[in-house]
């Protein structure tokens, strides 16, 4: 699959996720583009599709070249969902952003005490 990369010219994007592209030759990747999240840390990458299997964009992150979370706008663009690879290499439930966040606060919280 090819798409359009930001970095200035077109990408082949079967280097991404299989969960996300599912390599599904009938599935279509309309365009990408990729930025780095932090000029300072290149190793995080975000990289944003528009395919045929999800009504709105989506966003994959990646640290150091590993597949990390997709974020989804589905249900809009207020109500963000993110899923994680799961062993089999497909994507896991869908969770609300609001809710990850505030999990993983609470856990760092803990931590710290």
């Amino acid at each position: 699959m090819i798409g359009w990369s930001g970095e200035g010219g077109f990408a082949d994007l079967s280097t991404y996720h299989p969960a996300l592209l599912n390599l599904n030759p009938q599935r279509t990747v309309a365009s990408s583009f990729i930025r780095r999240a932090d000029m300072n840390n290149e190793k995080w990458e975000t990289t944003i599709l528009s395919d045929t299997a999800h009504e709105h964009l989506v966003a994959e992150l990646s640290f150091d070249g590993q597949f990390l979370l997709l974020l989804d706008r589905e249900e809009g663009r207020d109500q963000l969902c993110v899923a994680f690879p799961a062993k089999d290499g497909s994507l896991g439930s869908r969770i609300p952003l609001p809710d990850f966040i505030a999990q993983l606060n609470a856990a760092a919280a803990d931590l710290r005490r």
